[in-house]
């Protein structure tokens, strides 16, 4: 019992810790997220350029999501009786919300293909 308990209290964090993150990437502006994945595919790709730096941001959309979908499932195992179905509907609603967060932030905008990306990956992920 003890162990289901911890087990249970584990993968709750792990969602809470990851949703913390996923709105900490939704909420800086326009110029930091440029910045942050243009640095990443300069530095740690190797690869200057638009081109990649929109398939980089594109497959991190994805990679987020699938991310959040696994960790929602494995959260809502112990806790609901059918934890696909949590995880599928819970997982759209924040993947179309992180999108519309964007509308309060400066140089950020929603766009209806990140919120398909984001769909997909949660989909993929559950």
């Amino acid at each position: 019992m003890v162990s289901l308990t911890i087990r249970k209290l584990f993968r709750w964090s792990l969602l809470i810790l990851w949703l913390i993150f996923v709105i900490f990437l939704s909420c800086q502006s326009g110029n930091e997220s440029g910045g942050l994945s243009h640095w990443m595919a300069n530095n740690i790709f190797g690869i200057p350029g638009d081109e990649f730096h929109t398939i980089l941001r594109t497959c991190a959309h994805l990679g987020i999501h699938f991310i959040l979908a696994i960790l929602m499932y494995s959260a809502a195992y112990y806790s609901y009786d059918n934890p696909r179905a949590f995880a599928t509907i819970i997982g759209l609603l924040v993947a179309v919300s992180d999108e519309l967060l964007q509308f309060y932030i400066p140089g950020r905008y929603p766009e209806l293909s990140d919120i398909i990306v984001n769909s997909t990956g949660i989909l993929l992920g559950v």
